[in-house]
């Protein structure tokens, strides 16, 4: 059937075949800077769950050894401790929010490439079809 199709048409089919490989690569490329944003925000999310359970671990460890000292007599030690704690517990909730909203947002950027690929696949195809 490409000996019927004159070379003005062969050079159109070639080049509606390089735009289409071209879009192809287009979605692929946007998917994966996506994932590597996703992949950032769950790095964000691990280090956040840390410092919240960082100062966890540590008042943990001081309630169990509160027998060895008096808490009273060490309290140059433990206010500052407590202000540390406090500080790192906000900055891990802080760090969890954020990453959880930028994740919700990745995902919904993912399904939006997604939708459009595959309205892009099923228009070229329908014109393959009618041809």
């Amino acid at each position: 059937m490409s000996h019927l199709l004159s070379k003005s048409e062969q050079e159109f089919d070639e080049v509606l075949g390089e735009s289409i490989e071209e879009e192809e690569s287009a979605y692929t490329s946007r998917i994966q800077l996506v994932l590597a944003e996703k992949r950032t925000s769950l790095s964000v999310l691990r280090t956040g769950m840390v410092l919240l359970t960082l100062p966890l671990s540590i008042v943990a460890f001081l309630i169990t050894t509160s027998r060895y000292y008096d808490p009273m007599h060490n309290l140059v030690f433990m206010i500052p401790l407590f202000l540390i704690n406090t500080f790192l517990v906000v900055m891990g909730i802080t760090l969890i929010i954020r990453a959880w909203k930028r994740i919700r947002s990745q995902d919904k950027v993912i399904e939006l490439i997604k939708q459009h690929a595959t309205e892009f696949i099923v228009e070229h195809h329908m014109e393959n079809q009618k041809e």
